[in-house]
């Protein structure tokens, strides 16, 4: 699988919110060997601990 064409929605200097979050969206293409054509959409979370 290849992820290319990626575009996002986050500013240039994000920041967390108050709580520690940060919420974007972002959209790419997915390529897969197979036939498994079409569009597809999804949420992805993402979650990052600091050491």
């Amino acid at each position: 699988m290849a992820i290319s064409d990626i575009v996002t929605d986050l500013p240039s200097l994000p920041r967390l919110d108050l709580s520690g979050s940060l919420s974007f969206r972002f959209g790419g293409r997915i390529e897969i060997s197979g036939e498994a054509e079409g569009d597809y959409r999804g949420d992805l979370p993402i979650t990052i601990e600091y050491l």
